[in-house]
């Protein structure tokens, strides 16, 4: 993909990811690079009429679950950020008054 890609076409790239996790594999999408470099950009992209890679993604997922298994599908979610060699919880961040769970305890995480 080039450095010029807009999100969308990053996605494009990397749908297949969604597609293999939706089918019981494990999916990872890692953005990686130097401050200011694009990462958070390419990820949630936050431009009206613009979705950055999550915001796809989630679509994606929700829409073929709800197709698949109706709307009563249940769903885990990660998100860390590894940043100094150290995994940071996103999601207990939004709720620290909930202990954060060991990443290998995970649910839906293979072990």
């Amino acid at each position: 993909v080039s450095t010029k890609a807009n999100p969308s076409s990053v996605y494009a790239e990397v749908k297949g990811v969604v597609g293999m996790a939706l089918s019981g594999g494990v999916g990872t999408v890692l953005c990686y690079g130097g401050p200011g470099s694009g990462k958070s950009h390419s990820l949630l992209n936050h431009h009206i009429g613009e979705w950055g890679i999550a915001p796809h993604a989630i679509s994606d997922a929700f829409s073929s679950l709800h197709a698949k298994h109706g709307p009563g599908a249940t769903v885990g979610v990660a998100c860390v950020l590894l940043h100094d060699e150290q995994l940071i919880d996103l999601l207990h961040i939004a709720n620290p008054s909930l202990p954060p769970p060991p990443l290998e305890q995970v649910p839906g995480r293979p072990h």
